[in-house]
């Protein structure tokens, strides 16, 4: 195991400036690394110290969280979602965060796919019978805390505890009051960014998704 890199000291305009300058130096030979020994090199931890003031910066990949182990019957789950869930778990089980983006993006592509198929078939079978199709209602990201909360417990089997430190994180300011399918439409961001990641090449001309630029992952993560 690689233990630890360390730079000699340089100039820079903030924590997060340094740890980009850091990255920037550092990825291009950690890749050639892991091509030359076929390996992996994955970075868990960017420890950024301030020299003037001493003061230090560490940015970890957390593990996952103890939780209790309930579960919904699972036999009870439909071919669809034995689909999903194991795409989902796919993607928890990545080291990349490029990897992971792709797993989650195929979630949402599938479940699209899905509900435009039901919806037209509701549409279809009022048809049918005469009947004005009944309005489809857009799923909203919700703004205030609240209802955020009501949102994302939803989710999950037990209720969770939500500061508003995690909701900041999740309900990031770009996405909030927006339709969700607005976000995957394409030509919109998470479209654009599925395509740079896929490809090497963009008709566009845009550069690709690199795992050596800082400001790449951050996008991806983001």
């Amino acid at each position: 195991m690689l233990g630890k890199i360390e730079s000699d000291p340089f100039q820079a305009d903030s924590f997060g400036d340094a740890a980009l300058r850091a990255l920037h130096a550092l990825g291009p030979a950690l890749s050639s690394m892991s091509a030359c020994l076929d390996v992996p090199a994955n970075i868990y931890q960017i420890h950024v110290v301030e020299l003037r003031t001493n003061t230090h910066r560490i940015s970890i990949k957390t593990p996952f969280k103890d939780v209790i182990a309930w579960l919904s019957p699972i036999e009870n789950a439909s071919e669809d979602q034995q689909k999903y869930v194991s795409l989902y778990r796919e993607a928890l089980n990545s080291t990349s965060s490029n990897y992971m983006f792709l797993c989650l993006y195929r979630v949402i592509e599938g479940l699209r796919s899905r509900r435009e198929t039901a919806r037209a078939a509701v549409v279809a079978d009022a048809l049918a019978k005469g009947e004005k199709p009944p309005p489809q209602p857009d799923e909203i990201l919700p703004i205030d805390s609240q209802e955020q909360i009501t949102w994302l417990n939803s989710l999950y089997a037990t209720p969770q505890e939500w500061n508003e430190l995690a909701l900041n994180e999740i309900f990031i300011p770009e996405v909030v009051g927006r339709r969700m399918r607005n976000l995957v439409d394409k030509g919109q961001e998470l479209h654009k960014l599925r395509n740079k990641i896929s490809h090497a090449v963009l008709d566009s001309g845009e550069p690709m998704i690199s795992i050596d630029n800082g400001l790449d992952i951050e996008e991806v993560e983001k």
